[in-house]
């Protein structure tokens, strides 16, 4: 190893030469510095009089991560692989320029993890310089930009980790004043304390957002208000190594030690975040060793207790959307709940316990979306003016509509919408119901061509105006202080 400008002498067996016989290697690691990294910067090896240059940053290309290097000699042929498998698309752009393709739907899946990514490179002949050298690059994910108040900040780079069964991308913030709530427009944020915060990103979340168009927002509630810091994101090269030996000999693959299983078997029953034990590449090596999959048994299991609260749902769902509706909304929830449970099969977690609450968020997730925003699992009503009951309709979707949007965290309730229809679900429902069927209409001489839909939610004065000439929906009130 050795920092980007120089080598130790002291390290001189494991840095660039042509004297040895032997094996000849150059490994760099890129610092953990913050900023921009620029498009154009490079990080460099020399092996046996070769030089090895790969660009920085990972080009994003259509549905493509792309890793380009070029060399100080002419490259015959190369290819790229992973272990013994060929991983990623070799091309050759020039006499000495090179490229690699991930694609997002197959090998670029795992290119964010860190694990080693190896590059075979043969060149024309040389009596002094070997004709054949392995390039090895680990790449992270990192934050390219940033812009928003000086009161908050991101940590450059994005850790990948292994939380709830899965490897995901972890983001760190922070604060200079004291942080009441934080929210991204993409992952999950966690407040790990007043002046800390953490955003996990899936792979899906990273793709989309390390893309020229992504952008990542994430508002903290401040003392003095809410604000926000928004990044762009991409991939970066993070350590780049070239030999002339055994790749797997002198870049290993990590391995599951007794200190690493000591850490994980260390930690509290149904603990879900590893982090703690290190990076999801040195983590993941666990599996089969310690711990638990998501088998077809506690997918059986978690499948009948869904089912169960499905039939609940299908009698709510009257009131949610209407009899006309209620089965498209019990169908489309079990849907995604098989979709989830589908995704959640073969996760790797500690123990029963951990897997269990896994499971339970997978169906019970589905369930609280479909109580608190039964419009996006159905079609929507066409307006009918003049008719009492499909006006009714249309006014309790209105509401519904309106009600996702607001911040009740800061009113009477204290609560958000969604944690609103958790602790008041039946009243939710009743309320929905009524509207729905029986809100009183009322109209005003001195307001020609509205029509006043009156009701209460969940013990709150309601109320919905409706053009009479369209038969849709212009305004709602909610009053809650």
């Amino acid at each position: 190893m050795r920092s980007l400008s120089f080598c130790f002498v002291a390290l001189l067996a494991s840095c660039a030469t042509d004297a040895t016989d032997g094996p000849a290697t150059d490994d760099i690691e890129a610092p953990d510095e913050e900023g921009k990294v620029d498009s154009a910067s490079e990080l460099s090896v020399r092996v046996s009089g070769t030089t090895l240059w790969m660009n920085r940053t990972l080009e994003r290309r259509g549905n493509a991560w792309v890793l380009r290097g070029r060399t100080s000699r002419n490259i015959t042929d190369g290819h790229s692989f992973i272990f013994d498998d060929v991983f990623g698309e070799w091309a050759q752009r020039s006499a000495r320029t090179f490229e690699v393709v991930y694609d997002l739907n197959n090998s670029g899946r795992t290119v964010p993890d860190g694990v080693n990514l190896f590059t075979s490179l043969s060149f024309v002949h040389s009596s002094s310089r070997p004709d054949h050298l392995t390039a090895r690059v680990t790449v992270r994910p990192r934050v390219s930009s940033t812009t928003g108040p000086s009161s908050l900040a991101l940590t450059a780079e994005l850790t990948p980790i292994v939380n709830a069964g899965h490897t995901v991308y972890r983001l760190k913030g922070r604060s200079t004043k004291v942080i009441t709530s934080v929210a991204p427009t993409m992952g999950t944020a966690v407040l790990v304390d007043p002046t800390h915060f953490t955003v996990d990103l899936d792979f899906d979340q990273l793709q989309t957002l390390a893309s020229p168009d992504g952008e990542l927002a994430v508002t903290a509630q401040l003392p003095t208000g809410p604000a926000t810091i928004r990044a762009k994101l991409g991939l970066v090269v993070k350590k780049l190594g070239m030999t002339s030996g055994d790749v797997e000999a002198v870049f290993p693959s990590p391995q599951c030690t007794s200190s690493r299983r000591s850490c994980l078997a260390a930690l509290p029953d149904g603990a879900l975040d590893l982090s703690s034990c290190g990076e999801a590449v040195t983590v993941r090596v666990c599996q089969g060793q310690i711990g638990v999959t998501v088998d077809a048994a506690a997918l059986a299991s978690a499948k009948a207790a869904s089912d169960a609260k499905l039939t609940a749902l299908a009698t709510d769902a009257v009131g949610l959307v209407g009899a006309g509706r209620a089965a498209d909304l019990t169908n489309a929830t079990r849907e995604v709940i098989a979709g989830r449970l589908a995704f959640e099969q073969g996760a790797w977690l500690l123990s029963a316990t951990a897997r269990n609450a896994v499971l339970a968020t997978a169906t019970q997730v589905p369930l609280d979306d479909a109580y608190a925003y039964p419009l996006s699992f159905v079609d929507g009503i066409e307006p009918v003016p003049g008719d009492l009951a499909v006006t009714r309709n249309i006014a309790t979707d209105a509401i519904l509509g309106y009600l996702k949007r607001q911040d009740y965290v800061n009113s009477e309730f204290g609560r958000s919408y969604l944690e609103l229809t958790k602790v008041f679900r039946a009243q939710h429902v009743a309320s929905l119901k009524e509207f729905r069927e029986a809100s009183t209409r009322e109209t005003f001489g001195a307001q020609p061509g509205k029509e006043f839909y009156i009701g209460r939610w969940i013990g709150t004065h309601t109320e919905v105006t409706i053009d009479s000439a369209t038969g849709e929906a212009t305004h709602v009130l909610v009053e809650i202080d």
